[in-house]
């Protein structure tokens, strides 16, 4: 390994020690350099995109090395010339073979759902630079009570069977740096009713749930709850996903806009709508629903369903209608 390698390993995040190795780089004849250069780059061009394509699969598999075998191929993630992880597939011996691999240092997203990378997600120092966290809820708890990591700005945590009775989430005192916090589970009720008073809302930007069971009063409880919130994402069943925003954390949320998640056609669809309606305030301006590819069939119950947004402009396919109450 070169100095100049090193130096990047040992700072990250600093670009300007990358731009470096990648003058070295390309003063030998190496197309390394070139790479990092497009990426380092503030505004690309087509033929630039195109050149960063060709390169990676020429050289990808060599560059990612030994880290890239890890990852499953289709979720690479490249970052100013460097693999800079996916999705892992490996072992935990695979993992924990490679725990000393410089290359570690500079991964900024990373899936793990099988824990094979909570030991070195818990070593002091380990992932500095790691931005984003898809994990099971047990790792994701332990990388919350571990060491500082202000660079962690999304973290997805999933949880299975357990009913977390003092959470650990709540308050992410070493994720400071943390903005977006999803959260998928089987009855959110019983296994994070703790949100709406957790201290981490008066930090996040975005928060998503995803649910196997009915949720709206938490989901109504987040709405009320002291937040900075902008977005508020709620996803309960199968067919029907709301987003909900608004201008700013002293605002009331504004607008909605629910979509649908599958394309199996299902005669629940409009029943199911209905019932994530519920999780929408009435005193939205806007509401917008995507029923996406098909669409979308009128039926009293939902009438009735949208009669509860009196004034709200409300948009189903392209059309638009003011229900009345």
């Amino acid at each position: 390994m070169t100095d100049l390698l090193a130096a990047v390993f040992e700072e990250p995040d600093d670009p300007g020690l990358r731009a470096v190795y990648a003058d070295w780089l390309i003063e030998r004849g190496d197309p390394r350099g070139e790479l990092i250069s497009i990426q380092l780059a503030r505004e690309t061009t087509q033929a630039m995109r195109r050149r960063e394509t060709e390169l990676l699969i020429e050289h990808g598999a060599a560059w990612a090395a030994p880290l890239g075998a890890l990852f499953h191929p289709m979720t690479h993630v490249w970052d100013r010339g460097f693999f800079a992880g996916g999705a892992l597939s490996a072992t935990l011996g695979e993992v924990t073979a490679t725990a000393g691999a410089p290359s570690w240092q500079v991964i900024r997203q990373l899936t793990d759902w099988h824990g094979v990378a909570t030991s070195l997600l818990e070593r002091p120092g380990a992932l500095p630079i790691l931005r984003a966290l898809n994990t099971m809820q047990a790792a994701g708890a332990r990388v919350a009570r571990g060491g500082a990591r202000p660079a962690l700005a999304q973290l997805q945590v999933s949880i299975e069977y357990e009913t977390i009775s003092d959470p650990v989430l709540a308050a992410c005192p070493a994720l400071l740096g943390l903005r977006e916090l999803a959260v998928h589970g089987r009855d959110l009720r019983a296994q994070a009713g703790w949100l709406p008073g957790a201290p981490i809302l008066r930090q996040l930007a975005r928060l998503a749930l995803d649910a196997e069971q009915p949720f709206v009063q938490l989901a109504q409880e987040l709405q009320e709850a002291d937040s900075s919130l902008v977005e508020l994402v709620l996803k309960a069943g199968s067919y029907w996903r709301v987003t909900l925003a608004r201008a700013s954390a002293t605002d009331a949320f504004s607008d909605a806009v629910i979509t649908r998640t599958t394309r199996s056609a299902s005669r629940h669809l409009v029943d199911e709508l209905c019932r994530t309606l519920r999780y929408v305030p009435p005193t939205v301006a806007r509401l917008a629903i995507d029923p996406a590819p098909d669409a979308l069939p009128r039926s009293p119950d939902l009438e009735r369903a949208l009669g509860a947004f009196a004034g709200t402009e409300v948009r189903i396919a392209g059309s638009v209608s003011a229900p009345s109450a």
